[in-house]
């Protein structure tokens, strides 16, 4: 559930679509798409996802082939000069199908699938820095992130929160390289994954690669 929401939250497209059919004011247009932002943010921080996903969720209908997922979200606007709050309500059906793994049959969202892949090119970056990073590294040819950062010309703290993202699965920079990677998942968002577990099946549930 929490993967739906942050997809609506993070498809732009669709949420000015439903803006414009929401009858909000223009001059509260931003701070709808604030808020959406934020709740995004919060969604993709584990600590903090149940709880704002129970704030956020209206209701859910199941079908047989996905669910009906709607959103409702509390929006601070201006009404003559007066703070108050407005509701934005946003609904998508998410497509869903079985699929089997070994002994076991997970459900996944269907809706990935049928998306163009796109590389993320800040994303793809960012990886590759960190898996030749770490090569450099056990290959002994540089002593330490301090003298990556020194080569870099870019500050020390910086590389080490990039180095984290050599330990992220195969799987997911497979995904990355060929564009296959959610929506919603960026390098920033990625290096503040400070609880991105080492295991690698955990990384790609955590992460919602299949």
């Amino acid at each position: 559930m929490t993967i739906a929401a942050r997809r609506m939250l993070s498809d732009r497209a669709s949420l000015l679509d439903a803006l414009e059919k929401s009858g909000i004011d223009s001059p509260d247009v931003r701070a709808t798409l604030e808020s959406t932002s934020n709740l995004l943010r919060q969604l993709q921080i584990e600590a903090n996802s149940m709880a704002c996903l129970t704030d956020v969720i209206d209701r859910v209908h199941l079908r047989h082939d996905g669910i009906c997922v709607a959103l409702r979200i509390q929006v601070p606007c201006s009404r003559e000069g007066v703070r108050t709050n407005s509701i934005f309500n946003l609904s998508r059906f998410v497509p869903l199908r079985m699929k089997r793994r070994g002994v076991e049959t997970r459900i996944i969202m269907a809706e990935g699938d049928d998306l163009p892949w796109k590389v993320d090119p800040a994303l793809l970056k960012a990886v590759a820095r960190a898996k030749a990073w770490f090569e450099e590294l056990a290959s002994g040819r540089v002593r330490s992130l301090t003298d990556i950062a020194r080569r870099e010309k870019i500050a020390p703290r910086y590389v080490e929160r990039l180095s984290r993202l050599s330990l992220v699965a195969p799987r997911i920079v497979e995904a990355v390289c060929q564009g296959r990677q959610p929506t919603d998942l960026s390098a920033e968002t990625l290096l503040n994954r400070i609880d991105l577990p080492l295991e690698w099946s955990a990384q790609l549930d955590a992460l919602g690669i299949d």
